[in-house]
């Protein structure tokens, strides 16, 4: 009899990634998230695995790129210039083949944005003070330069500087405001001077002056 060779070859796997999400929740922009990429099937020479952040609607239409990850465990990081948003989505995507991982659940992003609104004139008088104030957030670091001047809602400046908030929110989240400029002139020094002298008769006159300023009384 005939004898017959027969080869079975195994099924082909079609390139796949599989991801697997911590429970995110509310992330900082900043936080570091952990990512277990498990990749299955053959990918070609030269391909390259990403991590993609979406919009905060949830669409990879324009997604921003957290770096290349590997098969295993990968730590990336949510950037720090990532708006406030509840429906961010992670997923990983190959370059050779195109593929695409599951996509994380919705998750939010937190970041605060304190602004300082003055409550007067930031320019005044030796003596004076201006209240600068910011919004509502669990905490608050009120510096001039690099001193702390005060930790509650609003702050009184009365020494010239450049004021900045540090403030972090109920999610731990903080963020630093934008300066604001505090300039205190010194008082004026009034002196008057006579023209003469100051004991006289009835009559008689003496000039009092004093230095050049903007108003007399």
């Amino acid at each position: 009899p005939q004898g017959f060779t027969i080869t079975v070859n195994p099924a082909v796997v079609a390139p796949a990634i599989a991801v697997t999400y911590p429970t995110l929740g509310t992330l900082c922009a900043g936080a570091t998230v952990n990512l277990t990429v498990t990749p299955t099937g053959t990918f070609n020479g030269g391909n390259a695995f990403t991590a993609q952040l979406s919009d905060a609607a949830g669409s990879f239409a324009s997604p921003t790129s957290l770096g290349a990850v590997v098969a295993g465990n990968n730590p990336v990081t949510i950037p720090d210039g990532t708006a406030a948003g509840s429906g961010y989505r992670l997923r990983v995507v190959s370059s050779n083949p195109a593929a695409v991982s599951n996509q994380s659940d919705a998750f939010a992003v937190s970041k605060p944005a304190p602004v300082i609104a003055a409550g007067g004139p930031t320019t005044f008088c030796a003596g004076g003070s201006v209240s600068l104030s910011t919004g509502s957030f669990s905490s608050y670091v009120w510096k001039n330069g690099d001193v702390l001047v005060g930790t509650t809602a609003s702050y009184p400046a009365t020494a010239s500087g450049s004021y900045t908030v540090t403030v972090t929110d109920a999610n731990g989240c903080t963020a630093t405001s934008a300066p604001t400029v505090v300039t205190v002139n010194p008082a004026p020094v009034a002196s008057i001077a006579a023209g003469g002298p100051t004991t006289f008769c009835a009559g008689g006159s003496v000039s009092l002056s004093t230095g050049s300023f903007s108003s007399y009384v």
